[in-house]
């Protein structure tokens, strides 16, 4: 089901099976999560395969310095995925960034950083298992429009998110339909089914 649905809009598929020669594997990471490129080689992918005029990508999203040094003070968002899967976000109104935690315990990266980002976007949307497919797999809406939750610099937003098209960007906007600026730094969007009970505390 996968490859007719890349195929058909024209997205060039550089996948690892046809161009091996532009990806490596570390050695200090367990498969399938040790597969790296660069942007040196997804460059001449492009180049070499790629149809420029197949895409143009959108314009990015808002971001202002004039937010303030903090707008809010919620603490905490909780999305419980499944009983095995618990994210939680909670805000450092010291530093303006957001630590992540799953299963109830602070996520580290690699390099022993603690996991965190300026904003967080929940994208609400419908998800659902691919029938007779025995890989687990699910369908993702992600073009059309939904309800959205922006946390950024304390702040809750509770909106809307809106993706007009296959090649466009997902927008957020707020209750009055405005795009939403979000602060200077990382943004983390997190996809959360409809009817996953996400929870606010302040």
């Amino acid at each position: 089901m996968a490859a007719p649905i890349i195929f058909s809009p024209k997205i060039l598929d550089a996948n690892e099976f046809f161009w091996r020669e532009y990806y490596w594997r570390s050695q200090d990471r367990q498969a399938p999560h040790n597969l790296y490129t660069s942007s040196t080689s997804w460059q001449k992918i492009v180049e070499k395969y790629g149809d420029k005029n197949l895409f143009t990508p959108d314009k990015a999203w808002k971001y202002s310095r004039l937010l303030g040094q903090t707008v809010g003070q919620s603490s905490d968002l909780k999305i419980p995925y499944n009983p095995d899967y618990l994210v939680d976000w909670t805000y450092d109104a010291k530093s303006l960034v957001y630590n992540r935690k799953l299963n109830g315990k602070l996520e580290i990266d690699k390099e022993g950083n603690q996991v965190a980002a300026r904003n967080i976007l929940v994208q609400i949307t419908s998800v659902r298992d691919i029938a007779n497919d025995d890989k687990g797999r699910q369908a993702i809406t992600t073009v059309g429009s939904g309800d959205a939750i922006i946390l950024k610099k304390g702040a809750v937003i509770y909106g809307t998110w809106k993706k007009i098209s296959l090649t466009g960007r997902t927008r957020f906007y707020d209750e009055a339909g405005k795009e939403v600026f979000l602060a200077p730094g990382n943004t983390w969007v997190e996809v959360v089914p409809k009817g996953i009970n996400t929870i606010i505390s302040r």
